[in-house]
């Protein structure tokens, strides 16, 4: 009996579930920990499984085995495959990559690669979408798959997502301060719409918000991916001494170390209105950490700017419109879509000011940042201005977040080129 699924709210989890049983290949060493996770043990056959109405995922790991037709047998047996008795299959040996046989994988796992290339490994959910970590299997590298619930039931809407994304790509492309977008495309199994970027292994904003140990997280970080140490306590010396070269460079003052971020920030967000796009949904999810490749060119001498380091890299354009298109009424997608407390509510006059949105989520993030608090709603965040920020910040600055998060959106600033322009006339 198949797993009958729902359109609504369960998307996030519904069309993931599988309709059979999947076999998969564990050892002895590792059987507490697949039970663990909810497989179940097959006495007679001697096998693990994960049960029907499962989220697969769940056991990215154990994933071997194989649904191959009698007529491929010989290419899979080549490709370097082993047959299974047991279970009257055939599984990919641990010493072989299981995503090179993905032709032959189960439909319950097929489900979780995206144009035929982009291979799923990790699920991660972020707001109204679920962001794969995958493997490209046509060029190797890692990337993100952001994957949104259908628009509607509606092919209509569900075409004019595509196509406004389409466009925006189109537009926003070469824009250094934007995540590229390397695919998009239509989701058969969950019925909705999917892009993929490149994987930024620093993460987001949201990754480091909050943290007392900001720093230390980052430098490790960055050591374990870009440095490549020949014994341990190399490795160890390397991170010990960018950290205290990093917290050296801070001053202790949050307002100082932390407004040239922001700057990043908004001069990312200014280059994306000059080309006619507002973003609509920016947030510390949406704003990724990335070394800048340049870097390994610069002498030490080149780099005294923070973005000669770190980029700040905008992603996730699902909410985005073009500016020429975003009060026409038939073609809002996604325009309801809104990120507590990142973005001020959509109301029918919010509506009619949406070029003030992304000023409003700048303001929202320059208080995060600069009080180191992960803000969950509009109280946290208006709690956080009243009895924090004004005690860290220069009134100027106090008075510029304050506007941006005005109620009224006719007091905000109009769009970011006006607060871009408002930070300069105060020196900031």
């Amino acid at each position: 009996m198949q797993t009958k699924y729902t359109k609504t709210g369960d998307f996030m989890m519904n069309w993931q579930l599988t309709d059979n049983d999947i076999w998969l290949k564990v050892d002895f060493d590792t059987k507490d920990n697949v039970k663990e996770l909810g497989a179940k043990y097959d006495a007679n056959k001697k096998r693990w499984f994960i049960p029907r109405g499962s989220n697969p995922l769940n056991f990215r790991q154990f994933w071997r085995v194989l649904d191959c037709p009698f007529d491929e047998k010989d290419r899979v047996k080549k490709m370097g495959a082993k047959w299974d008795p047991a279970i009257r299959k055939w599984f990919v040996p641990q010493s072989l990559d299981f995503d090179d046989f993905f032709h032959f994988w189960p439909k319950d796992l097929q489900k979780f690669i995206f144009d035929g290339r982009f291979i799923a490994h990790q699920e991660i959910t972020s707001g109204q979408s679920l962001v794969f970590k995958s493997w490209d299997q046509k060029n190797s590298g890692w990337f993100a798959v952001k994957l949104y619930p259908s628009i509607s039931e509606d092919k209509n809407k569900s075409t004019a997502f595509n196509r406004e994304l389409k466009n925006l790509m189109e537009v926003l492309d070469g824009i250094p301060s934007v995540l590229p977008i390397e695919s998009w495309n239509r989701h058969e199994a969950s019925e909705g719409n999917f892009y993929v970027t490149e994987w930024c292994h620093l993460g987001s904003l949201n990754e480091t918000l909050g943290r007392d140990d900001e720093v230390e997280f980052l430098v490790r970080k960055f050591v374990d991916i870009y440095y490549e140490a020949e014994e341990p306590e190399e490795e160890r010396e390397t991170i010990e001494s960018l950290i205290s070269e990093v917290q050296g460079s801070l001053s202790g003052d949050p307002f100082v170390d932390n407004i040239d971020d922001l700057k990043l920030i908004l001069k990312g967000l200014r280059e994306t209105y000059e080309k006619g796009v507002i973003h609509r949904d920016v947030k510390p999810d949406n704003i990724y950490l990335k070394v800048n490749p340049e870097i390994w060119e610069l002498s030490d001498e080149e780099v005294d700017h923070r973005d000669d380091v770190i980029q700040y890299i905008l992603g996730d354009f699902g909410s985005s419109k073009l500016i020429e298109d975003a009060y026409l009424g038939h073609t809002q997608t996604t325009v309801d879509w809104r990120s507590e407390p990142w973005g001020p509510e959509r109301s029918k006059l919010e509506k009619q000011f949406q070029e003030t949105w992304d000023v409003y989520s700048w303001g929202a993030i320059a208080a995060a940042l600069i009080v180191n608090k992960r803000f969950k709603t509009d109280e946290d965040l208006a709690i956080a201005i009243e009895e924090d920020l004004k005690t860290i910040v220069p009134d100027a600055f106090l008075s510029i977040v304050k506007k941006c998060l005005h109620e009224d959106p006719s007091e905000r600033y109009q769009n970011v080129i006006e607060l871009d322009e408002a930070l300069k006339r105060n020196g900031i």
